[in-house]
């Protein structure tokens, strides 16, 4: 029986890296020990081509970190498509945090058009960013989990958190820049509503404390996530009050990134 690997980002980095020496497919192909087809549907899939009319077409040299990301996002979708839309996602979670059983919301709900099981399957194979069986179903979702393994339980959730990790990654790498490149008026606190988030943690809780600090007045806001994780810290960014204010005065937001 054939075997067939994955393209790993070591690999992306090294088509780069020959492309970039004009390197031929096939010898870039002999190195990685993949075949010349391999090669070339990876360089033509993951290779921007802008069109600016029909005669004139600009292809960006071949990245391979966009490439691994573009491969990230390829590698999520696969498969059967889901009935678990947005909506339905925002609906079981908002009703467990009122709490709601998923019995409850699959016997009441007139757009869920699922069963009690299914909405059980999705939370115990986090499938709803914000939502795991430990915090937000009964007995901790014991009751419920026993007809899963560990293997696929624990498969399933760095699956989840690594897809979460890939969708921020490709929401933010447009906009992340070294703290090292920051203005100097900002750096010398000379102009007002430049703002420097930080956070604050504790090795005993389970939760996070956001804090925004106006660079030239000290004027600072605290606010506290629901957890940790990086999905309720984005949530408490995009929905609280108090950023949505910081966010239409900001001229500009320094994140530093040590917690």
């Amino acid at each position: 029986m054939r075997s067939f690997k994955h393209l790993s980002q070591a690999d992306r980095a090294v088509i780069q890296r020959m492309l970039a020496e004009r390197a031929s497919i096939q010898s870039i192909a002999d190195y990685l020990g993949y075949s010349r087809s391999a090669i070339y549907q990876e360089i033509n899939r993951h290779t921007q081509t802008i069109t600016f009319s029909e005669d004139f077409k600009y292809s960006k040299p071949y990245d391979a970190l966009q490439a691994q990301d573009l491969a990230n996002r390829s590698h999520y979708s696969v498969g059967r498509a889901t009935k678990l839309t947005e909506a339905k996602k925002h609906q079981i979670r908002k009703s467990l945090e009122r709490g709601m059983t998923p019995e409850m919301i699959a016997n009441t709900s007139r757009t869920m058009h699922v069963t009690t099981r299914t909405i059980y399957n999705w939370i115990n194979y986090y499938k709803i960013p914000g939502v795991t069986p430990e915090t937000h179903l009964p007995m901790a979702g014991r009751r419920h989990r026993r007809s899963l393994s560990k293997k696929s339980r624990k498969t399933a959730l760095k699956r989840a958190r690594d897809k979460e990790a890939a969708q921020l990654s490709a929401k933010q790498k447009h906009y992340w820049v070294s703290i090292d490149k920051r203005p100097k008026p900002i750096n010398n606190r000379q102009k007002p509503f430049h703002w420097e988030m930080d956070g604050v943690e504790s090795k005993q809780s389970s939760y996070l404390v956001l804090t925004f600090v106006e660079r030239k007045t000290r004027y600072m806001v605290a606010i506290r996530t629901k957890s940790k994780r990086s999905t309720d810290i984005a949530r408490a960014i995009d929905h609280s009050s108090v950023c949505t204010v910081i966010n239409a005065t900001a001229l500009h937001m320094t994140v530093v990134l040590n917690f």
